[in-house]
């Protein structure tokens, strides 16, 4: 894996902006809730089949962030909350990197560097669709 950072004539940082945006939307999405506790979206594949799918409890956790509940979050659907904070960290990164002076992170990985990431990323989902699958009663 080779990691460099390379000077980018882009007039603002991309990560950055995609955290700007997604606070806005954690900020309108906390308000909606506050305004309509009992506000949801039934998913359609637990209706269909009776099981979670991967996402379930996905807006829960969302909005157990938007309060601060992190714990809970984490609770509620682990591979959203931990793609809410890769959203987060990059974002800071980001902005960070726009700072010192406007470089962007280049990741050049291998053949088998990328299939590794893949796989690992599958077996992500699938551990968290398992844990969800687990605490089915709770959805």
């Amino acid at each position: 894996m080779k990691v460099r950072f390379e000077k980018v004539p882009r007039p603002f940082p991309l990560g950055f902006v995609f955290g700007l945006a997604s606070t806005v939307a954690l900020a309108g999405f906390y308000f909606v809730m506050s305004m309509s506790p009992g506000f949801g979206v039934e998913c359609a594949f637990k209706k269909w089949t009776g099981y979670p799918c991967p996402t379930c409890g996905g807006t829960r956790a969302v909005s157990a962030l938007a309060r601060g509940r992190l714990g809970e979050a984490l609770a509620w659907n682990p591979l959203v909350f931990a793609g809410l904070l890769a959203l987060a960290a990059w974002a800071l990164l980001s902005l960070c990197v726009e700072v010192v002076g406007r470089r962007e992170m280049e990741v050049e990985l291998t053949r088998l560097e990328k299939w590794l990431a893949r796989a690992l990323a599958l077996l992500l989902v699938l551990g968290g669709w398992a844990y969800l699958f687990l605490h089915a009663e709770r959805f």
